[in-house]
């Protein structure tokens, strides 16, 4: 009777060792699938900041050639 109790311990053993292997595999996808999402967000933000300075650059630049025209306006009319 030992003997029995002995296999379905390793056959339990065996299952469980299965289940590990697969939830360590599940997990080591999960991280992976987050490191992506991570990266994936960060370009996303890197991006949005990017065009931020693109649009702030431009203000700047129409602002200053508004700036220019105007004072040429008050030159000319002096």
């Amino acid at each position: 009777m030992m003997p029995m109790v002995d296999k379905t311990k390793r056959g339990y053993d065996v299952v469980l060792r299965s289940e590990l292997d697969q939830f360590r595999d599940v997990e080591q996808e999960i991280e992976e699938q987050q490191e992506e999402t991570r990266d994936w967000v960060q370009q996303q933000i890197d991006n949005a900041l990017n065009k931020g300075k693109e649009r702030d650059l431009q203000m700047k630049n129409e602002a200053q050639k508004q700036h220019e025209l105007l004072l040429k306006e008050i030159s000319d009319t002096n």
